[in-house]
């Protein structure tokens, strides 16, 4: 079973528990309404005789079947969607044919009349936090309709965009998993140290800011129990937020994991103290963009709070930001991180350079990272009662580190690029690796979303291609380059090319094939998706920028 399967029934009984008690006056999409007690409760909490309270007699259940109505005859499947017609005698009778697995099944999924309701809350919920979103920067989950709609969808896709985008600095610094290290990871102060943490002997500490219900911080400390098991019953979680409810909700999730959980609350971003490091790890998960929205100054006040957590850090730790994959919060995100890059910080991900973000040169641009899933079945569910769509999961997001923090004073080395040195040179020397088109590190799942809905890089034109500094040989083919990030969808040009935008040190290039040609390298080319990761050996150099040529070979980072 998949982690994400695994929480998903964690979350399914945590959304019934809050649906037992009478909530709050619930603003939906039309109007306020009381959230009522539910009635009747789901199939499985209906019926008496729950998995490990009876022994399960098949022959007695077959004799049984034979001469009891259709109702007692049902399957789980049939009994589930037969929830709220069935009367409690007739579930009771259901439950002597079922057995303890079929039963704790049926206790995991949710009924289509709960699935309705939840659809609506979720719907309401969207509304609130999309368009005029007036429920930004209130405690809008101490609800506990809206709080279980967060639970049931939202929850995963930040729990989701948390596990990638540290997957993506992993793989940045060249290495898959802890059994693949590098020589030097551990050098103290390092990023790399900071990703592969080894010391069962420390509690590894997490902040969590604006937490919810925490999903950032559960993935946290999932990823990194998951890189060093030796860790994993040494994780502590501080997580602050205003809603005392969420909380509440965190610490049963995370206890349920096996994490500490220490919450501060009522904790209000920008006006109430930091909690006390070190920290090895911070998160702020959809947060920033909600901080000083409206003052001209709001990328230098998040910068002040970047900075005052940077003095929270361990040596090696790294804070990871998360923010809505739109163009408005998006482009502050980047703004935020060209101030950073001035203030001693560094990007471990998503960008391979640590240059000005050239995306802010453009209007109409920004850069968004896309991550692909196996779709939890109740967000399916969700997704196909509301039209919401979560195929892909999608963020605007940072992965930082700061040289030198906390008590170590040890300074990460710098490359020539300006790139942390672990960067560069996971990239490999300046010259051609190997024959095959697949080479080095496995490829990242996954893909870069540029901009909003009608604003996106795969219509938007570059200022030019960037000049490639790279050395030519006579027939204009550039050897060893990256690596680069894919910042585009394929796209088709009006000379019937297509064309990628990839992102590096030496800025925004467009990187274009003719297809059908049968190059060496073609079928690498055409997989290529928002955020892959690759250097490239022999493109040709065009007016335009790159292209592929009989000699070029793409390596997946």
């Amino acid at each position: 079973m998949t982690e994400l399967a695994i929480w998903e029934k964690r979350l399914i009984r945590e959304w019934r528990a809050l649906q037992q008690s009478p909530g709050k006056e619930f603003q939906g999409s039309r109007g306020s309404h009381k959230a009522s007690r539910v009635s009747p409760a789901p199939a499985a909490d209906r019926l008496k005789k729950l998995p490990g309270t009876y022994k399960f007699d098949n022959a007695q259940a077959t004799d049984r079947r034979k001469n009891t109505p259709a109702a007692d005859r049902l399957s789980p499947a049939e009994l589930d969607r037969a929830a709220d017609r069935l009367s409690p005698a007739e579930l009771d009778r259901a439950a002597d044919r079922l057995s303890p697995a079929e039963l704790d099944r049926a206790a995991d999924r949710l009924s289509p009349a709960e699935l309705d309701r939840a659809a609506a809350d979720l719907l309401a919920l969207q509304r609130g936090l999309t368009g005029e979103r007036r429920l930004i920067a209130s405690a809008y989950m101490d609800e506990g309709r809206r709080l279980g709609a967060y639970l049931l969808f939202y929850w995963f896709t930040s729990y989701t965009q948390t596990r990638g985008m540290l997957d993506m600095a992993l793989r940045a610094l060249g290495a898959q998993n802890s059994d693949h290290k590098p020589e030097g990871i551990t050098a103290p102060g390092t990023a790399r140290s900071g990703l592969f943490y080894e010391d069962a002997n420390t509690t590894f500490r997490i902040l969590d800011l604006g937490s919810g219900p925490a999903p950032c911080s559960i993935a946290a400390a999932d990823w990194f129990s998951g890189m060093n098991k030796t860790i994993a019953k040494n994780i502590e979680i501080t997580a602050c937020d205003q809603s005392i409810l969420s909380l509440s909700a965190a610490e049963r999730l995370a206890d349920g994991a096996g994490y500490r959980l220490n919450r501060v609350a009522p904790w209000r971003a920008g006006t109430d103290p930091i909690p006390e490091g070190p920290f090895h790890c911070i998160v702020i998960g959809h947060l920033l963009n909600e901080l000083w929205k409206d003052a001209s100054d709001r990328v230098e006040q998040r910068a002040a709070l970047i900075d005052a957590l940077g003095t929270q850090l361990a040596a090696g730790g790294i804070i990871l930001i998360l923010e809505p994959a739109l163009l408005s919060t998006g482009r502050d995100l980047l703004a935020l991180r060209d101030w950073l890059l001035g203030h001693r910080w560094r990007v471990l991900a998503p960008c391979f350079t640590q240059k000005a973000c050239p995306a802010l040169t453009q209007p109409n641009q920004t850069c968004h990272s896309d991550f692909t899933w196996k779709v939890p079945r109740t967000v399916q569910e969700l997704e196909r009662r509301t039209g919401l769509d979560k195929d892909l999961v999608k963020t605007t997001a940072l992965v930082l580190s700061r040289p030198g923090t906390a008590e170590s004073g040890t300074k990460d080395r710098v490359h020539d690029s300006g790139q942390p040195a672990e960067i560069a040179e996971a990239a490999g020397p300046d010259t051609t690796l190997g024959t095959g088109g697949t080479s080095g590190p496995a490829k990242v799942t996954g893909h870069a979303q540029s901009a909003e809905a009608t604003q996106s890089t795969d219509t938007a034109q570059t200022a030019g291609p960037a000049k490639v500094t790279g050395s030519e040989n006579s027939v204009g083919v550039i050897n060893q380059r990256g690596p680069y990030r894919v910042v585009s969808e394929p796209m088709l040009n009006k000379a019937g090319r297509t064309r990628l935008i990839l992102c590096g040190d030496e800025g925004r290039i467009p990187f274009s094939a003719k297809l059908g040609e049968d190059l060496p390298a073609e079928k690498v080319f055409k997989t290529l998706r928002r955020s892959d990761a690759i250097t490239l050996s022999g493109a040709e150099q065009r007016e335009s920028g790159l292209a592929l040529g009989k000699f070029t070979q793409i390596f997946l980072i």
